[in-house]
């Protein structure tokens, strides 16, 4: 019998530690190592400060300058600067995800979202459990090579091995009373198992609270919200032991504002008879259709047996439905020129409307022999006037804020 070589070692190391359990989660010391890897990564003070000023800028700054003149789009507006604004927060995925199409996996705790992505991959991924397991928002993505890593709070990457990665769950808290979600902010996967190099699957932790005494709960509701209404896409999970969606799921699912249709996933369908299946996806659908919720179907699906059933193929029709997607979707960088040469164009359309009122009263006036007519008209020739400086301050702090936007932008994905 030959000698083992070092890669011989490190796999039957590597067996006889997952057959022993995540050594994070049995050895306190090592546990604590973990979370002094994380909170050492060094901070990025000048990148938060970017991120913060860039946030400001177009949060308030753009809006304020064009606030005097009403325009009619405001409120939209408002929303597509907010939803970039999310994005760009976590500026180091900027270039990661720029051309990726999210599709974001939500629902309550029990849904079994870890279950389900993984029987997806065809790859045990996310790690599993009956009570709940993802703390920490995690996107999946197509590479070659894989890699695990987290982004701190700090604004930081750093790399994990696949235990470490499995630890950062509910379970770490449950055993030591120490939470990761306050100093990590999310978990990147780059992995072969995904097919669609043009995708990323996003895990979430359960939006409701599995224990409503915790503060950890609340802080996965909303931690679940702030990673789910940037997504350009939404798979939503139920579990089909509660029978049909629920208005709870309904109402959290209009606040994320996701502009696409939603696929809906009845998932543990091996744990009910077809004619049961056909009965609760039915009447969710009767529920569904009452809201103005854009639905793309809604099916069943055992993420033991990695099956849909009722002969149907939403998921993987919905998958190559996102992945085309990205060759439409425009990246952070396009949306927000958009943006600034639509206010441009508004202000074109204003400047051209008011001179040439300007100009139309001017020859009324000219050429009318009525003095009170005259004086009337003067008033409004004077509007004209104001109308006309008030559109050209607020273009000059457009054109000082939207430069800024930009340069801080560029410094920031440099």
């Amino acid at each position: 019998m030959g000698l083992w070589d070092d890669d011989d070692i490190e796999a039957l190391e590597s067996d006889l530690a997952q057959d022993a359990g995540n050594i994070y989660l049995n050895d306190p010391a090592k546990g604590l190592e973990l979370v002094a890897k994380l909170l050492s990564a060094e901070k990025d003070y000048e990148k938060g400060k970017q991120v913060r000023e860039l946030d400001y800028l177009l949060d308030y700054s753009l809006l304020n300058a064009v606030r005097n003149l009403n325009l009619s789009n405001e409120v939209s507006l408002s929303i597509q600067l907010n939803k970039i604004s999310d994005k760009i927060e976590e500026y180091k995925k900027i270039r990661l995800l720029s051309d990726k199409t999210i599709i974001g996996i939500g629902g309550k705790f029990s849904a079994g979202k870890s279950k389900f992505i993984n029987a997806l991959l065809e790859n045990d991924i996310l790690p599993e459990d009956q009570k709940p397991t993802t703390s920490i928002p995690t996107y999946i993505l197509n590479s070659d090579r894989s890699s695990m890593c987290a982004f701190t709070s700090n604004n930081q990457e750093v790399e994990l091995d696949l235990q470490a990665m499995q630890a950062l769950t509910h379970e770490f808290y449950d055993k030591y009373k120490l939470g990761f979600s306050h100093f990590v902010r999310n978990l990147v996967i780059k992995s072969e198992a995904i097919v669609h190099d043009r995708i990323a699957i996003l895990d979430t932790p359960g939006y409701s609270k599995y224990d409503a005494n915790t503060k950890k709960s609340v802080s996965d509701e909303q931690k679940a919200f702030d990673q789910l209404k940037s997504c350009d896409f939404l798979i939503w999970l139920v579990d089909i032991e509660n029978g049909i969606i629920q208005n709870r799921d309904i109402d959290f699912i209009k606040s994320l504002g996701i502009p696409t249709p939603i696929l809906f996933v009845f998932n543990k369908a091996d744990k009910k008879i077809e004619a049961d299946i056909k009965k609760i996806l039915e009447e969710s659908r009767k529920v569904l259709k009452k809201t103005d919720l854009k639905v793309y179907a809604v099916t069943a699906y055992s993420s033991l047996w990695a099956k849909e059933y009722l002969g149907k193929a939403y998921i993987s029709d919905f998958l190559e439905t996102a992945s085309a997607y990205s060759d439409r979707k425009e990246d952070i960088g396009q949306q927000l020129n958009n943006i600034i040469s639509s206010l441009n164009t508004v202000f074109d359309n204003m400047n051209a409307n008011a001179i040439n009122e300007r100009n139309f009263l001017g020859n009324v006036i000219f050429r009318s022999e009525d003095i009170l007519s005259v004086k009337s008209l003067a008033e409004l020739y004077t509007d004209c006037f104001d109308q006309l400086k008030i559109i050209y301050d607020c273009r000059k702090r457009l054109n000082q804020v939207s430069w800024n936007i930009r340069n801080s932008f560029q410094t920031l994905t440099q």
